[in-house]
């Protein structure tokens, strides 16, 4: 069940959980407190928390990770975004600076992935 951030007329301003059919027409719900229909308060709902979290704090990045093993590898790759590489195989940015600079690289190191494989797979199909 989705949680919906809503403000009732009583004064009841929160979260409520509710299934989506449980919405009307006008997307209200049912108020927790009193039991009339409540709005839902869109001003609370959080959205872009990614860009707000990252000024001056330390972020994890919870798309990119890899087996510890791989670490030393991978920061080679790198070159100097290759700090951001935890020894857990975890990515962690001590600000925006960094971020944009690991996801340049990353674009870079994965291009030049492609690039290598398309070679391999040309004199793959040379060979046949």
């Amino acid at each position: 069940m989705p949680l919906y951030p809503i403000k009732c007329g009583c004064g009841f301003a929160g979260d409520v959980f509710a299934k989506v059919g449980e919405l009307d027409s006008g997307g209200q719900l049912w108020c927790p407190l009193c039991g009339t229909r409540a709005e839902q308060d869109y001003a609370r709902k959080a959205i872009g928390v990614l860009r707000n979290e990252l000024h001056g704090r330390r972020r994890e990045s919870i798309e990119i990770a890899a087996k510890p093993h791989e670490v030393a590898r991978l920061r080679r790759m790198y070159g100097d975004s290759g700090k951001c590489w935890q020894d857990d195989g975890s990515v962690r940015f001590t600000d925006k600076s960094d971020a944009a600079a690991f996801f340049r690289k990353e674009e870079e190191v994965k291009k030049r992935l492609r690039e290598k494989k398309a070679a391999r797979d040309a004199k793959a199909k040379g060979k046949v």
